[in-house]
């Protein structure tokens, strides 16, 4: 689910995982996402972003509740300015499994740097990413 994606740049991330989507939606609105997630059948969502919907904190909740409903894996984000601070709803922050930050690479860089700031399940750290 992703208001800002236009289909032919999802298409193109679909198509850059090499088959390992056997088959990707693209819902752009965000109402009735679930009802569509149910009938597709979907057993794995990425909502990009929280920021974008009008009221975030329900929708996380719903997204929360669909997973459990149905066993599905859900993926929600949250983008956050320059300073690290939470764009739209500042309240996400605590809900958060995980927070990253990945350092912006410059034009000729062949690696950049991810932070894990936050997570529930293990150490923080940093590790460098190899670009393609």
């Amino acid at each position: 689910v992703c208001p800002e994606l236009s289909l032919d740049v999802a298409r193109a991330i679909i198509a850059s995982t090499g088959g390992q989507l056997a088959t990707a939606y693209l819902l752009q609105e965000i109402a009735g996402w679930e009802g569509e997630a149910e009938r597709l059948g979907v057993r794995s969502l990425v909502l990009d972003s929280l920021g974008a919907a009008p009221r975030p904190v329900p929708l996380l909740r719903a997204v929360r509740g669909w997973a459990q409903r149905t066993s599905a894996v859900a993926y929600c984000l949250q983008h956050a300015n320059k300073k690290g601070d939470h764009r739209g709803e500042t309240s996400l922050g605590h809900w958060a499994d995980y927070e990253l930050r990945a350092a912006k690479p410059t034009p000729t860089a062949i690696s950049t740097r991810i932070e894990l700031r936050k997570t529930r399940l293990g150490p923080t750290g940093t590790v460098a990413l190899k670009l393609i």
